[in-house]
């Protein structure tokens, strides 16, 4: 990068004091190498994203020890756990801490996924840069959401269940879009745009039988708290995955078509929900800076509750509660048609 070009970018927002730790190398001389290519790359980062609550950085080739030694700020709170599934497989993660009584972000990585960062003619050179550059994207989304829409917490802990929940996962697809609108054009854009949309077309194949194996569960234990929280983790993963890829394509400006570049979604049953979903997203992007608070998720907590009713939950505003219930189906009954044969006899004499 030329004097020219330099002058061009905006200032670095790197903290003076940021603490890196490097756990796990074993060649010390890598080890200086690849904390000096770090350290450039995130100075690089800084000077377009925000990066002024980013609490500390922490590489290591077990990700769960890495994430175990973050220092969460507050007494009796321990650092998440993490899960990786066949669709989803974590590679980092963007830990929220307290720092003076602030939220910040503290980002972990899997030194297997970013050690390539050493040189750009590795193979790997450019999913490290996009993997870092991505989990710093959450650093930014942090400090915008929460001066934004501060609250959260406090929300969190006097609100009621299924709100909350709903909230929860607003937030949750909300951050994923914005990280990836904001870093989307880092990295091998076409490669990240086909794995972002093979990860979500597998799931728009599998969360409607998933769900729907829940809503079964429920006719046996009549949890509702149980059944939200389980269906949810099925419908709301489709929700997560879109997110990513949709958050890219807006970072890209691009507009290809969903339903060409997802086949199995174009059958899916999730046609009409993404398209709004979608429209969400933007229009929750387009207004954080509103200073609406916690109400600028309200559109994508609708999307959230519609992703329930689409795998046959209903879930009905009941005062600042909801009513939910599964209406019997064969596709959400343990016997299928078998066990609505009984169900319309006892609907017929009055008795259900």
């Amino acid at each position: 990068m030329d004097d020219q070009s330099e002058q061009t970018l905006p200032p670095p927002t790197l903290p003076k004091d940021l603490r890196i730790s490097l756990m796990g190398f074993q060649d010390q001389k890598f080890a200086q190498t690849f904390g000096e290519h770090l350290c450039s790359t995130l100075a690089a980062c800084s000077r377009v994203l925000d990066l002024e609550r980013l609490a500390g950085v922490t590489v290591g080739y077990d990700l769960a020890s890495a994430i175990a030694s973050v220092d969460m700020g507050e007494p009796d709170v321990s650092p998440p756990s993490f899960t990786s599934t066949a669709e989803v497989r974590c590679i980092a993660k963007a830990v929220t801490v307290k720092r003076d009584g602030i939220e910040k972000t503290h980002v972990v990585y899997s030194a297997a996924f970013i050690e390539d960062i050493v040189d750009d003619e590795l193979p790997g050179f450019q999913q490290a840069l996009h993997l870092i550059a991505h989990e710093l994207g959450h650093v930014a989304e942090l400090k915008w959401r929460d001066e934004s829409a501060p609250g959260f917490d406090e929300k969190l802990k006097d609100g009621m269940f299924a709100d909350n929940l709903f909230l929860h996962t607003a937030t949750a697809v909300w951050e994923e879009y914005a990280a990836c609108r904001l870093t989307g054009f880092i990295g091998d854009v076409e490669a990240l745009k086909q794995e972002y949309a093979k990860n979500f077309d597998e799931s728009a194949g599998l969360y409607l039988g998933r769900a729907r194996e829940k809503i079964k569960d429920y006719r046996a234990h009549q949890s509702v708290r149980t059944l939200l929280l389980e269906a949810g983790q099925h419908t709301a993963m489709p929700l997560k995955l879109a997110s990513y890829l949709l958050g890219h394509l807006d970072a890209n400006q691009d507009e290809t078509d969903l339903k060409v570049l997802c086949p199995t979604y174009d059958d899916s049953g999730l046609t009409e929900l993404i398209p709004r979903f979608w429209t969400a997203l933007r229009s929750t992007w387009n207004r954080m800076d509103d200073k609406a608070g916690l109400a600028v998720f309200d559109e994508l907590k609708q999307v959230v509750i519609e992703s329930y009713v689409n795998a046959g939950v209903n879930i009905t505003p009941q005062g600042e509660d909801f009513f939910v219930n599964a209406p019997f189906t064969a596709e959400t009954m343990p016997n299928g048609e078998a066990d609505m044969v009984e169900v319309r006899a006892l609907q017929a004499l009055g008795l259900l």
